[in-house]
Parts: structure tokens; C-alpha cells; sequence
């Protein structure tokens, strides 16, 4: 390692000028870090394997770790929370290089060589001769990192080195607007919801701008909420409700939808329909959404299970199933806006929802619902709804147990 880094002049090597000129205008990470590596190998730099660490902001993903090796395949981990607090983080170059902000560098073979990480170990025994790990350090002065290793019998350069280290600013500076801009669409999509996040960062931020589309609309609602809330401890609540939620939400997502928020015990979800093949768009988005409902009651049926066995209070709930048009936009004060959908047909759902407790029903759907997907469901009659002028006929699933799977049944288009 050179330790007169800092104070020897810094020197533009052909791969920080290509940077400078060309590299930034790259938007993928992985793209960047494949052309990085092209550069450096026309220069010389004997690279085996580069590999950029940047942890973000996600309630699941610790950082990102992408992968360069020469010959072999590119590859991309998201690393979990879990591995940060795991031994082989704990003790680990990229770790000590975090924490520190200053560089490793380890010979892995001959007299020089230190081999004070297991790591090293590893890549010494796959024929990894040197190792250098650098800061890669962002505008608000945390570190993360790139690691740079070789196979070459005589390692990197005092030269190599250098030019490696003059590069890891430019490549930070590139790292982080890459880093931003995923942080910036995975909250979105954490918070919002895929489609509503990519709608935002598309521009569509206006109060009061917004689209009228066609959905299948999901309406779900935590029954006896309020004397549970009432009795339960803040974090066992918040657990209920987390468990709850999972089943509810995954569902929903795995077959297309789009969960756009929760308020207190309740959940709203869409299921677009394609403008452009709206009959067929709508068939399709109502089948997922049953299809999302009946594998909700059995998630449902399992977490009640598991409650039963540590004697705790089983869950009830009920959900609503309609389909109409809605707007999908900017709801809310000048400085805090929600990206959601209203109009009638939402507000229908939510009375329909509010018959499947007096009706002994898990699921009910509209009469338009049932239009577009009729084979599962049987009328239950018409029903005076709160607010609504007309009674409404309400579906319910035909079925003996509506906690089956439905991989396996036909519905009539």
C-alpha cells in the first residue's frame, strides 16, 4: 500500500479519463462496474476479480455487492440484514474498510503474504496471489467499498496501486447517484408501491394530477381490531398486525397487484386493467384478485394455526372484491400528498366489506366483479349498503373450503 497516497500528485489514468468523459453517463451499476474493469484490463491492471459493496436504505436489504470476475459470470447479491450482524461480515476486510474509511491491502502469497481474514483464505486457496479493499466514500462521509483482487504470479504493482486508488473517488462519485436512485425506487416502491413509485419518479407529483383507470379493487379489514388494540401491548399489537399484513399483502403482490396503503387494520390494493384490452385486461385482473384472496384465507388459516398452538386469540377479517374505474394520483394537503386511488368504486368495496361480518363470509364481491369472473361465485342476494342509494347484490366464493389452493381451478372467461 502506497501510504504516501495523499500527498503524491494525483495522476488521470486513461480509465479515470473514459470515467470522467464517458463512464458517468452509464446508469446500471453492473454495466458500470463490467466497463470499469474492461478499461483497467487494456491498461494493464492484471484484475481476476472487482467487486463494489454500497449498503442503502431497505427494511430487508443491507447493501448491494456486485460482482466482476474475469472469465466468469457477472453476478449481483443483495445482501440481507441478517448477514451484516453475522461473523463472516463481522470479520471481514470490507467491514474493517467501512468502519475505518482506510484501505486493506494483503499480499496472499510468499514471504508478504498475511492472511488475517478467513476470507483471504478462501481466495488464496481459488489462486488469488493479491488483495486491496478501498473506500468508496459518499458526500455524507460514509464508507463503502470496492475490492480489488488478482492471480497474477507478482500481484498488483507499487503503480497498479496507485492508479487503482486514484480511481475509487471517480467511481465513488458515479457509485452514489447509482446508490440514490435505487434508495429513491426501492422506498417508493416500499412505501407507495412499485407502479406508484415509478409514476412518481416519472414526474407525476402534482397535486390533484392523476389518471381514471380500470381496476379490480381490494378492500381487506382486520375484524375486532379496537378491543385488541385496546388490551394488547404496543409491540405484541404491532406483531399482529405485521403477521397479518403478510398475508394479506403478499398475496396481492405475487399475482400482479399493487398495495397502495394501510390504514389502521385495513388494507386498499388494485389490480389495473389494461386500457388498450380492456375486456380480456379485466377478466384477468379479477381472477388474480380472487386467486390473491383465496390464497389470503389460507396464509390466514395457517397464522390461526400457529396462534391456536400458543394459545392467542384467533383472527377474523373480511374482504372485498369490486371492479370499476377510479383515480389513481396526488391526494392530499400542499406538503403532504398520498398517491392513491378514489372514487366510487373504492368507496364501494368498503361497504361491501362491511357485510362480510353479518353475512359469515370471508370474501364477498360485487355484482360487476362477478360479471367478469362468474365460476367461483354465488349471489347472496341484494344488500341495503351505508351511504349507497340502491341495494347491491354480493357474491360469495362457491366453495366448500375457500382456503384451497386455487392452482387447480377453471374459471370461465
Amino acid at each position: 500500500m502506497n501510504q504516501n497516497a495523499e500527498k503524491r500528485p494525483w495522476r488521470m489514468s486513461r480509465t479515470a479519463e473514459w470515467l470522467i468523459t464517458e463512464g458517468w453517463r452509464i446508469r446500471s451499476t453492473g454495466k458500470l462496474v463490467d466497463a470499469v474493469c474492461d478499461h483497467l484490463l487494456a491498461e494493464g491492471i492484471p484484475l481476476w476479480r472487482f467487486a463494489t459493496f454500497v449498503t442503502t436504505l431497505h427494511p430487508q436489504v443491507f447493501g448491494d455487492n456486485y460482482v466482476w470476475t474475469r472469465g466468469g459470470e457477472r453476478q449481483y447479491r443483495a445482501g440481507t440484514h441478517d448477514m451484516s450482524r453475522s461473523p463472516v461480515f463481522a470479520n471481514s476486510p470490507v467491514r474493517l474498510v467501512r468502519e475505518t474509511g482506510h484501505p486493506v491491502r494483503r499480499r496472499l502469497i510468499g514471504p508478504e503474504a498475511v492472511l488475517d481474514f478467513p476470507v483471504l483464505e478462501e481466495l488464496r486457496d481459488g489462486g488469488v496471489t493479491d488483495y486491496i479493499a478501498l473506500p468508496l466514500t459518499f458526500t455524507d462521509g460514509v464508507s463503502h467499498t470496492v475490492t480489488i483482487s488478482s492471480d497474477h504470479p507478482d500481484g498488483f504493482t507499487d503503480e497498479h496501486i496507485a492508479l487503482l486508488e486514484d480511481l475509487a473517488p471517480l467511481l465513488a462519485r458515479i457509485a452514489e447517484v447509482h446508490a440514490t436512485k435505487r434508495v429513491a425506487e426501492r422506498l417508493l416502491d416500499t412505501y407507495v408501491g412499485p407502479d406508484a413509485g415509478h409514476r412518481i419518479l416519472a414526474g407525476k407529483i402534482l397535486r390533484g394530477s392523476g389518471d381514471t383507470i380500470d381496476a379490480a379493487i381490494w378492500f381487506c379489514d382486520l375484524r375486532g381490531f379496537t378491543p385488541l388494540s385496546d388490551t394488547l401491548p404496543r409491540d405484541e399489537m404491532i406483531a399482529l398486525l405485521n403477521d397479518y399484513f403478510d398475508r394479506m399483502a403478499a398475496p396481492v403482490q405475487e399475482r400482479g397487484g399493487e398495495v397502495l396503503k394501510f390504514v389502521g387494520d385495513a388494507m386498499l390494493a388494485i389490480f389495473p386493467v389494461d386500457a388498450e384490452d380492456r375486456d380480456t385486461s379485466a377478466r384477468t385482473a379479477c381472477r388474480s384478485a380472487l386467486e390473491a384472496a383465496g390464497a389470503a384465507i389460507g396464509g390466514m388459516e395457517e397464522l390461526n394455526r400457529e396462534r391456536a398452538r400458543n394459545g392467542v386469540p384467533l383472527l377474523d377479517f373480511g374482504i372485498a372484491l369490486h371492479v370499476g374505474d377510479v383515480l389513481y394520483g396526488n391526494i392530499g394537503s400542499a406538503n403532504r400528498l398520498d398517491y392513491t386511488v378514489i372514487g366510487p368504486a373504492v368507496n364501494l368495496a368498503a361497504r361491501i366489506e362491511g357485510l362480510c361480518k353479518p353475512l359469515n363470509q370471508k370474501v364477498l364481491a360485487s355484482a360487476d366483479f362477478a360479471s367478469l369472473c362468474p365460476g367461483p361465485l354465488l349471489s347472496l342476494g341484494h344488500h341495503a349498503l351505508n351511504g349507497v342509494a340502491e341495494p347491491q347484490e354480493v357474491f360469495a366464493m362457491a366453495m366448500a373450503r375457500i382456503g384451497q389452493a386455487f392452482d387447480n381451478m377453471t374459471f370461465d372467461e
